[in-house]
Formats: structure tokens, sequence, C-alpha cells
């Protein structure tokens, strides 16, 4: 199964600890981040607060870039 097919069977939104451990960090940290608007912030259905994997891959591409284009 090649990237593509992996990411076509993802969830499109993940919780919290899912989205923590995408990121290589602890729940705490997460929430701090998305506090400091470093990370976006959740979509909410009811109760839940769901992030999007979409934004948070591109949360990280947006900061890589920035710290690539330092100069």
């Amino acid at each position: 199964m090649n990237t593509e097919e992996v990411r076509a069977l993802s969830p499109l939104l993940v919780p919290a600890r899912e989205s923590a451990r995408l990121l290589g960090m602890s729940k705490s940290f997460f929430h701090q981040l998305v506090a400091e608007g470093v990370l976006p912030p959740p979509l909410k259905y009811g109760r839940k607060s769901l992030w999007s994997r979409k934004m948070l891959e591109a949360s990280v591409d947006a900061k890589a870039n920035k710290l690539n284009h330092k100069g």
C-alpha cells in the first residue's frame, strides 16, 4: 500500500490524543500550542472537538517553510 492509499484510508478528523501522537508530542503540549495559536483550533461537532489532519499538516509545513526561509 502506498502513501496515498494509506492517507485515503485515514480519518479526516482526529481527536486531540491522535493529533498529538501524529505530531510526536504530549497531549498537554499539543493543547498548549493550540491555545497559543501555533496550531489550528479544533472543529466542533456537538461536544466533540476534532482536528483536521490537513490543517495540522499545513501548520507543520508552514512552520518548516518559515524556518527554511529565515536568513
